[in-house]
């Protein structure tokens, strides 16, 4: 079997383009009722000009996708979709954070005013009209740079939640205003002041470099809960200047702080898929041994085809 991404499939048919335009000059000549040549002439009833005709019978077959590798994604997924066919599908990703500085100080007296952690916008896959709750957890557990990770792979998380949307719909379109300055559109998940805390009042051994930060703060993991459903998927760019944890806070020196820790390190995509009771479910455990009616193919680790030319 091969597998084409997007980049490729369109270089596949540039170069396999002149092929492609003698195979449907071959069909349209084959189709044609009436005459291309009127001179009878030139042509005997015998003459078909070496032309062949064939039939073909694909056979085609659904199967479960194996868990892809999802290490150092620059696009995370998040969301959940409910569909007639492919059941239930939520995704989520698993991201780590890092220190722009060594040896960070926050002053003296420093007070937590409240946390965030932001994510860019980068689209979306189907209308997402349908208001989800999206929830943040803290990792317990700490991703490796060096090991590979797969879409089916979960981390442990910390109960309880470090931050929730309530009611969420993204809006792709509109500024979001801080503090009077306008920033892009963009995903905001007010963190618990518990958490923030964590961050702001830790000890100076755990901000002195980025190896002790993130064996302090491992990670974090933001998903959508299965229910309410949805109706899409949100695509969320990683590498973004706006995606990071921002405190805001004030100490004895100073008001209206900000410190900003970014999104860096691991970063995997997860996702769950469930097809109990489904048309897909039906079509790749009990498949006709001559082949479906039906193909189905679903990205983020779903469903693949497959399709047999027996003869």
């Amino acid at each position: 079997m091969i597998r084409l991404n997007a980049k490729s499939i369109t270089t596949h048919i540039l170069t396999k383009a002149p092929v492609i335009l003698i195979c449907w000059c071959l069909f349209y000549l084959t189709g044609c009722k009436d005459p291309l040549i009127n001179d009878t002439d030139l042509l005997t009833s015998d003459d078909d000009l070496s032309l062949a005709k064939d039939t073909l019978f694909p056979q085609c077959f659904s199967l479960f996708e194996s868990p892809l590798a999802s290490n150092a994604v620059a696009v995370g997924a998040l969301g959940n979709l409910t569909d007639p066919a492919f059941g239930k599908t939520v995704s989520g990703f698993y991201g780590q954070c890092a220190l722009t500085s060594n040896n960070v100080n926050f002053g003296t007296g420093a007070t937590l005013d409240s946390a965030f952690i932001t994510f860019a916008y980068a689209g979306q896959y189907g209308k997402f009209d349908q208001p989800v709750t999206v929830v943040a957890y803290e990792l317990s557990q700490s991703p490796v740079d060096s090991l590979t990770y797969k879409t089916n792979d979960v981390f442990s998380v910390s109960i309880p939640r470090i931050g929730q949307v309530n009611s969420f719909v993204p809006n792709l379109k509109d500024t979001i205003n801080i503090y009077g300055v306008a920033y892009p559109a963009h995903l905001r998940i007010p963190l618990t002041t518990a958490f923030g805390n964590k961050i702001l009042l830790a000890d100076a051994a755990n901000l002195a470099d980025n190896t002790a930060f993130k064996n302090y703060f491992k990670g974090f993991y933001v998903t959508t809960t299965t229910t309410p459903a949805g109706n899409g998927t949100l695509y969320l760019s990683l590498s973004s200047t706006l995606s990071k944890i921002t405190l805001y806070y004030h100490n004895n020196d100073a008001d209206s702080l900000t410190f900003d820790i970014p999104v860096s390190g691991v970063k995997v995509n997860h996702f769950d898929n469930n097809y109990a009771g489904t048309p897909v479910y039906t079509a790749v455990n009990s498949p006709n041994p001559l082949g479906e009616t039906k193909l189905y193919l679903q990205g983020g680790a779903g469903v693949k085809g497959k399709i047999l030319f027996p003869t």
